[in-house]
């Protein structure tokens, strides 16, 4: 049902075909990956330190949402219009496709917010939650119509710039830094905190004096 959905979506036209996926929520792909995360949380020891890393499919075209999701953006409950149009567009959409097209793409985010936030309940649930460094990050962005493109390979910012939020034990909170930062060191980062050494042929460099408000 899925393969059908998708393949139906494919094409140049992709982003516009904003209707709700027949999958439900429980098989949905974030949902499912989340879910999948949650139980390999519940299956680690809680004596020994772990790592976990998440990769979520969306926010991603075709932007499929489920029914829920739907309904939350299209439905009486919210008023979500108005949506800000994309920068220097010159394409084929409407202003109309355009806000639905960034509907759907503001609820795979926020979906994907949702299901983060059942992973910081599963910590706190045991006991982990002071003792965890957590990271949000992303591995590009979305152009979304700017300039009239959609998906990303290009250096403007919609498309290379991500989001990178990192807290836990001995992180300062609250703390924004403009300067340019790299995900390519959260590798680094998590061997300094994990208390090993870096290979002397890695690049990465670790965040830890700069989340630690040392520098």
């Amino acid at each position: 049902v899925h393969r059908d959905d998708t393949n139906a979506r494919r094409g140049k036209n992709s982003y516009i075909h904003t209707d709700p996926t027949p999958i439900p929520d429980a098989h949905y792909q974030d949902n499912w990956i989340g879910q999948n995360g949650l139980d390999l949380i519940d299956a680690a020891p809680k004596d020994t330190p772990w790592f976990l890393q998440v990769n979520f499919n969306g926010p991603h075209s075709p932007n499929d949402i489920t029914k829920r999701m739907h309904g939350e953006y299209y439905g009486p409950a919210r008023e979500l219009d108005g949506f800000p149009q994309p920068h220097d567009y010159k394409g084929r959409f409407t202003e109309a496709e355009h806000e639905r097209i960034r509907k759907n793409y503001s609820a795979l985010v926020e979906n994907i917010d949702r299901v983060f936030g059942l992973y910081l309940k599963k910590l706190e649930e045991r006991g982990e939650l002071d003792n965890t460094i957590v990271v949000y990050s992303s591995d590009h962005g979305e152009m979304l119509g700017d300039h009239g493109r959609f998906g990303k390979s290009v250096p403007f910012q919609a498309s290379a710039g991500v989001p990178l939020a990192i807290a836990g034990p001995g992180i300062e909170p609250g703390v924004v830094n403009d300067n340019p930062q790299t995900i390519l060191d959260l590798t680094a980062t998590f061997l300094d905190y994990a208390g090993v050494g870096l290979p002397e042929d890695m690049d990465s460099r670790s965040l830890r004096p700069l989340l630690e408000g040392q520098e």
